[in-house]
């Protein structure tokens, strides 16, 4: 005899909700985990952790978290891919809708990003810079 499965998604009835966006609220100054975010700062902490974290360098993280933006690479490479690489990273997250209004400003080393961050809980502009 099959044993029947209780609360799985193949009964009728059966109502799938969205997940939450709590997580835990990261204090980046002090170095610390403290109290927990949801909503609009959740997505905002997102943002913030993915275009700091680079992409399979943590094993703590899946191979679909974090940017691919590496010094080092070709300057002109990088330059032409950094817009790409910001889009691929936010994407991973379905919070996020998309990004608009990218503009990049190269000074020297350092690629000044400014984009709005399309989310489903609004939008905002966010601000970054990086090594190329």
């Amino acid at each position: 005899m099959i044993p029947k499965r209780f609360g799985s998604s193949l009964e009728t009835g059966t109502v799938v909700r969205p997940q939450t966006s709590r997580t835990y609220r990261l204090d980046p100054e002090r170095g610390r985990i403290a109290g927990y975010v949801d909503g609009a700062e959740a997505v905002r902490q997102f943002v913030l952790k993915a275009l700091s974290t680079e992409r399979f360098a943590h094993a703590i993280y899946s191979g679909d978290f974090g940017h691919e933006i590496v010094p080092g690479l070709d300057r002109a490479i990088a330059l032409a891919e950094l817009p790409r690489w910001i889009e691929e990273a936010l994407a991973t997250d379905d919070r996020v809708a998309g990004i608009r209004e990218m503009e990049l400003n190269v000074e020297g080393d350092q690629a000044d990003v400014r984009f709005k961050v399309l989310t489903v809980f609004g939008e905002w502009e966010e601000r970054r810079s990086f090594d190329v």
